[in-house]
């Protein structure tokens, strides 16, 4: 299906800004790296720096089961990781009822902000508080753990109530 798109897209000039177009760009050799400044302007409040980790230009021909594979973890990992944000967000809201009623009340003003438009992305980046109810629940319950850093020393860990444990160079 996937590939059969792909073929469609090519044959008619089809070109539509989606992850489909995107590998068909890796695809091609012809995706590079863009930096545009106003993407971190008006990026959010947890914005950290993005990496520079695979932006180097590559040119490596994909395979179509490269490609298909690629379109299945793509939708695997966003289902997923979602889902269970969304199930530890829900958690957490009725853990903390005083804090449900603050993104309410949010949810609710920016509502009414509207006036009866469709909410958009650039009202949903104005939301301050439940860009912050969401970065908490991920910090606390990220979705999928995974660490690139690693200790440069041994170091022992003392959480101040008699437990201590080593950390050894090298480890993740």
């Amino acid at each position: 299906m996937i590939i059969d798109n792909m073929k469609q897209r090519d044959a008619h000039g089809i070109i539509r800004n989606d992850m489909i177009h995107m590998l068909m760009e890796v695809q091609k050799g012809a995706l590079k790296h863009q930096k545009d400044e106003k993407d971190t302007k008006d990026a959010g409040f947890a914005t950290v720096e993005e990496s520079t980790v695979g932006k180097s230009t590559h040119s490596r021909v994909w395979t179509e089961n490269e490609l298909i594979a690629q379109c299945f973890l793509f939708f695997l990992a966003g289902f997923d990781t979602v889902s269970t944000c969304m199930t530890f967000l829900t958690y957490e809201l009725a853990l903390n009822p005083e804090i449900q009623n603050r993104l309410y009340e949010e949810i609710m003003e920016t509502e009414r902000s509207l006036n009866g438009s469709p909410l958009n992305y650039e009202t949903l980046q104005k939301m301050v508080y439940m860009d912050m109810v969401v970065s908490e629940a991920l910090r606390k319950w990220p979705p999928a753990v995974v660490s690139d850093r690693y200790s440069n020393r041994d170091y022992t860990y003392d959480d101040g109530a008699g437990s201590r444990f080593l950390i050894e160079k090298g480890r993740t």
